[in-house]
């Protein structure tokens, strides 16, 4: 293969058509796994029947964003939809004006009056027969009170009729429903669902998913062992799956290869400022009561019940990363004077 000079068209020299990893662009895609699939079908059934919020949580990268625009395409016919993505800046009248903006699109509606006419459209949506669903994203950034609001308008009531609310969180907000103001509210009225990661055996069928759109007869570029390091590092999480099968993408592309070694840890390391500035980010107030998740490489398939990945037995040399379910053995990273001269 002929060397490409620009990272941006490293894809070339793997006779692909376009970047099948490509940065700072929406993915409108999922790749429904079983497990995932079981969970939309789930969502769709509370959604329909029960009577309770829905959180859908996950880690960062897990795709819950996109399993809300899943979910809107599988809406039924009674279903009157709307979704917005949620900010720290959001309060309760700006939440509530977005919402009603949406359900009465043809209206001209006073900021102000936002609340009351929400009460109004539930009246509303008794008497048409329509199902109120209301879609919010990134629902760990709400303010605390705004959070309360929402916890009360799940509750709120027009003889039978209520508003479905679905939220997609941050795994964060279960610690935030603790908290005292939300508990109350939360008890017995919240339904969490949990998203799950890839197990090391469905990466290469991701992997050839992501591969399908850029060229014809194209075959993976990863081994076995690519396999298995990419599903250690990033702990079955489709965004770390994109990062680190790029990063090995770009490392095999360069003339002048580095060490495998240190071409490995190269991309632990930039995969771990990655999920840290994300985690930060998202979770700078609640840091302190993340518990450690681990995740092993093992192939032992996931049971529903499980967050993300399998939980590893193994606790020696583990590198854990709070807040993610990332799992690294320091042993893989570990380079001996026999190995270095036997790659150079």
């Amino acid at each position: 293969m002929s060397n490409v000079n620009s990272e941006e068209k490293y894809y070339l020299e793997f006779g692909l058509e376009k970047d099948p990893f490509p940065f700072g662009v929406i993915d409108k895609n999922i790749f429904l796994t079983p497990e995932i699939n079981r969970r939309l079908k789930y969502a769709k059934q509370l959604i329909t029947s029960s009577n309770k919020l829905l959180v859908i949580a996950s880690l960062p990268g897990a795709g819950k964003s996109l399993l809300a625009e899943k979910l809107l395409v599988l809406a039924d016919k009674d279903w009157q939809s709307c979704s917005l993505i949620a900010d720290e800046k959001m309060d309760i009248e700006s939440l509530a004006f977005k919402l009603i903006q949406q359900l009465l699109p043809e209206q001209k509606i006073d900021s102000k009056l936002s609340i009351s006419m929400l009460h109004k459209y539930l009246e509303t949506s008794y008497k048409e027969e329509v199902l109120p669903v209301l879609l919010i994203d990134d629902a760990e950034k709400l303010k605390f009170e705004t959070l309360q609001f929402v916890l009360q308008l799940a509750d709120l009531r027009y003889n039978d009729a209520m508003f479905r609310i679905v939220l997609f969180a941050n795994e964060s907000i279960s610690e935030t429903f603790t908290k005292a103001g939300l508990k109350e509210l939360a008890d017995d009225t919240v339904h969490f669902l949990h998203m799950p990661g890839f197990r090391q055996d469905q990466i290469r069928t991701y992997l050839k998913y992501r591969f399908s759109s850029c060229g014809e007869n194209i075959e993976l570029p990863f081994t076995d062992e690519d396999i298995t390091y990419i599903h250690s590092v990033s702990g079955g999480l489709a965004g770390g799956v994109n990062f680190v099968a790029r990063q090995l993408m770009l490392e095999s592309s360069i003339d002048k290869k580095p060490q495998k070694s240190y071409a490995k840890l190269s991309v632990l390391l930039s995969f771990i400022v990655l999920v840290l500035a994300g985690y930060i980010s998202l979770n700078k107030s609640e840091i302190d009561t993340v518990d450690a998740v681990k995740v092993s490489n093992t192939k032992t398939p996931q049971s529903d019940t499980n967050v993300i990945g399998n939980h590893s037995p193994d606790a020696a040399n583990d590198l854990v990363i709070l807040g993610d379910s990332i799992s690294l053995k320091l042993s893989e990273f570990q380079i001996s004077n026999n190995s270095s001269t036997g790659d150079q």
